[in-house]
């Protein structure tokens, strides 16, 4: 079985169908020649008894008589027989009458004397001896055959059985020979691309199939594999190519220490960023002394409880290239430590990077960050200042020239001094409307200064009060005001409250002259889910072309013989809606009223409009 075992498949296919197809013939062949030999042997034992049997009773006169030339001539007749070999008649007392000898029995005759009645077989010749007798025995007849013919026989069916063997044998071979092209070829064929994959890593080789059975089933599901190993390895390779130029790109220092042996392995941007020369055995002592004295301590004691717990590593810290102190650099190093079987860390591996000109840029820039607030606070209280004493240089002359013309106008009540009077009034009308700019402009500066308090605000009642005040100044109007009920966004209640009153406030003066006059307040969803505000009248409108400029400062559409005004409220506006992240636009029909839209978008709460609330 070893011998077998060691043989390669073709020559076990080989040695099997030859020792089958032997054995199995040898059996036949063994079971034929026994089935034969017995056959044989019977058919002849009966064959001689049933000769010697008519023999003796057709030699009955012959023997009865004594008569020598009938029994020759009867015995003689036996010649046909090609198995006798000889026979001897009797007569009553033993004596030999007549014998018959084939021509071939050279050495061998009959007994001279009647042998005992029965059957013997020695030397190969068996012997049939009976009685001659009708009613009376009158002698005694013995025949004798030769059982060569039986090895004989024997012999030509070795001979067939030989050339049987050796014919099958031929057949054997060949079946043998087909059997390995269809099935030990192909094996082999997998086996040789199998040692190839194997030796030469070479995922290229295919395996060609021959025909669709299992072998070839077998083929394929090689190929296939094969070519699925191949695109893994190609992934992987290109995966590694970029990773590969991803870190030089990066200049990034990679390291893998083994905690069994100590050892440290480093990619080359590792040596360039502790200054070391490549190849350097590198060892936890060499490391530490890289490490700027004062951050050796913690890095050790992070290093060593991320080892023992078996995590993650993260460490910002100092080296000293060359340990040189003059030459101070700052690394950002990120790990993980591998547990292997048990549990027991095994390995650590990670990057290290370097941050000196991030950390150096980071400190510049804190530093200019630093400066530039100090500076923009400065420039803000020196602005306040100014401010202050923009108010204050201008609000003084302004009330001396209101209270002296107040003054001036009382002492000129007589009616013959009109002219006076009118040129006093117009010195008063222009006061205020100096004090009106003069507020404005603080209310601007102010705005845009002003600190954002977010909170929840409910737009509609802060509507809801504006009109209340702007009924106020007018009672005896005809107005008609829908107000939706439950606006509510998110931003500075107090700068929304200052947006809604100039808007309103507009709506309210331009529709002056409409009897009655509309203004509604509500809320539409846009397409993209956006709540958009607007404020809607029926007042005089404007040329919608012109839209763009109602924003700017002291820019108006209207002299002040239509509608008084400084200009200054919707730029105050636009600046509240900008410092809540959102946008104002407006349209219009000139004479026809105008509409002025406006989102919110720190926290505009989007919901389904509600009916309007009229008030009129």
């Amino acid at each position: 079985m070893r011998v077998l075992s060691q043989m390669s498949l073709r020559q076990k296919l080989t040695w099997l169908a030859m020792t089958c197809s032997g054995v199995a013939l040898l059996a036949t062949a063994v079971a034929l020649g026994a089935y034969e030999w017995v056959s044989y042997g019977r058919m002849q034992h009966a064959h001689l008894t049933t000769l010697t049997t008519i023999t003796a009773r057709n030699s009955v006169a012959a023997v009865a008589f004594e008569n020598r030339e009938d029994a020759t001539r009867l015995l003689a007749a036996l010649e046909s027989e090609p198995t006798v070999l000889a026979a001897g008649l009797y007569d009553q007392r033993g004596r030999q009458l007549a014998q018959f000898v084939a021509r071939d029995a050279t050495g061998y005759a009959p007994p001279a004397l009647a042998p005992a009645v029965g059957t013997t077989i020695a030397g190969g010749v068996l012997r049939i001896t009976v009685p001659v007798a009708d009613t009376t025995r009158f002698g005694t007849l013995t025949v004798a055959a030769d059982r060569r013919s039986v090895q004989l026989r024997l012999a030509v069916y070795a001979l067939v059985l030989c050339l049987t063997t050796g014919f099958s044998g031929l057949l054997a071979y060949l079946l043998v020979g087909w059997l390995n092209d269809r099935i030990v070829a192909p094996v082999h064929a997998l086996l040789q691309a199998a040692a190839r994959v194997r030796t030469k890593a070479d995922y290229s080789v295919r395996v060609r199939k021959e025909a669709d059975d299992e072998v070839g089933e077998l083929a394929e599901a090689f190929n296939a594999m094969l070519a699925r190993i191949e695109e893994n390895e190609a992934d992987l390779a290109r995966s590694a190519e970029r990773l590969r130029l991803a870190v030089e790109s990066a200049q990034i220092g990679t390291w893998d220490w083994d905690l069994a042996t100590g050892a440290v392995v480093w990619n080359e941007r590792s040596y360039e960023l502790f200054g070391l020369p490549e190849g350097t055995p590198v060892t936890t002592d060499v490391f530490q002394r890289c490490v700027h004295p004062g951050d050796r301590e913690p890095l050790v004691d992070a290093l060593r409880t991320a080892r023992q717990t078996g995590g993650e590593f993260a460490a910002d810290f100092r080296i000293l290239q060359n340990g040189q102190p003059n030459r101070v650099r700052y690394l950002l190093v990120r790990g993980r430590f591998i547990r292997g079987p048990g549990g027991v860390v095994q390995r650590g591996v990670g990057f290290t990077l370097d941050v000196t000109e991030r950390r150096t840029a980071r400190a510049q820039l804190e530093a200019r960050v630093r400066q530039r607030t100090k500076e923009l606070q400065l420039a803000n209280q020196e602005l306040e200042s100014f401010s202050y004493s923009v108010s204050h240089d201008l609000k003084a002359p302004v009330r001396a020239i209101q209270g002296f013309a107040e003054i001036a106008l009382e002492e000129l009540e007589a009616p013959d001094l009109p002219a006076a009077r009118e040129r006093i009034g117009r010195v008063l009308k222009a006061s205020e409307r100096m004090n009106r700019l003069i507020d404005a402009f603080i209310s601007m500066a102010r705005i845009s200064r002003a600190e954002l308090k977010v909170a929840p605000v409910n737009l509609s009642a802060i509507a809801e009060e504006t009109v209340a005040v702007l009924r106020q100044t007018d009672p005896g109007r005809h107005a008609e005001m829908t107000i939706a009920p439950n606006l509510m966004a998110v931003g500075d209640e107090r700068l929304l409250r200052i947006a809604l009153d100039n808007l309103l406030g507009n709506a309210w003066k331009f529709s002056a002259r409409k009897d009655p006059a509309r203004i509604e307040f509500g809320e539409q969803v846009s397409a993209a889910g956006e709540a958009v505000y607007y404020i809607r009248d029926n007042g005089a409108g404007f040329d919608a072309t012109l839209a763009p400029k109602l924003f700017h400062a002291f820019e108006r559409l209207h002299t002040d013989s239509q509608f008084e005004g400084l200009g200054v409220g919707l730029n105050t506006v636009q600046r509240v809606i900008e410092k809540h992240a959102g946008r104002i636009w407006a349209d219009a029909v000139e004479g026809g009223g105008a509409t002025f839209y406006f989102t919110l978008g720190l926290a505009a709460v989007v919901r389904p409009v509600e009916p309007a609330s009229m008030v009129s």
